[in-house]
């Protein structure tokens, strides 16, 4: 059986992302725990985020994005690679520093440009958002989730407020 070229494609990053990861195991011991636990998952859900990282150690990478024609260029490698370090650096320093200062010495240190957002083309017809209904977790109030943050509360039970009620994610 032949692969498709978007299987193709996500086989050629996902091994540009082992080697870089391979690479940091090697450059960075002081983080050896945090990179030991590092697994890549692609998703196919991701219309938005180029990539994001799980407090278990898994960075999830977008198949829509990251195989858009669109994105095909020169420059896609390097994105990608920007974007994976980018991940690591968040499980590095845990969830609770999302783009702060601590998060950006890390990512910097391992030679993501510090930015948090990609210049990735994100075709139109992927960024159309399903807000699902949920309930306020402190008024009940019903407010709408974006479908990760939807998927969070259902199956993770992860609690959202909206901002009347202080406008932040409560962990369990």
């Amino acid at each position: 059986m032949e692969n498709t070229n978007e299987e193709q494609q996500i086989l050629r990053l996902h091994r540009i992302a082992l080697v870089d990861l391979m690479r940091m195991r090697r450059e960075f011991p002081q983080y050896a725990t945090p990179l030991a636990r590092i697994h890549f998952d692609w998703n196919r859900n991701m219309t938005r985020s180029a990539g994001n990282a799980r407090r278990n150690g898994m960075i999830r990478l977008s198949i829509k994005i990251w195989t858009a024609v669109v994105n095909v260029s020169d420059k896609l490698e390097n994105e990608f690679i920007n974007t994976v370090r980018h991940e690591v650096a968040h499980v590095i320093v845990g969830g609770e520093h999302g783009h702060n200062n601590v998060w950006r010495s890390v990512a910097l240190e391992l030679g993501c440009d510090g930015e948090r957002y990609h210049e990735l083309s994100v075709p139109a017809a992927l960024t159309k958002r399903r807000d699902q209904p949920w309930p306020c977790a402190r008024c009940g109030e019903t407010i709408h989730l974006g479908p990760g943050q939807f998927r969070m509360a259902k199956y993770e039970g992860s609690k959202y407020v909206h901002s009347r009620c202080q406008t932040k994610r409560i962990e369990l």
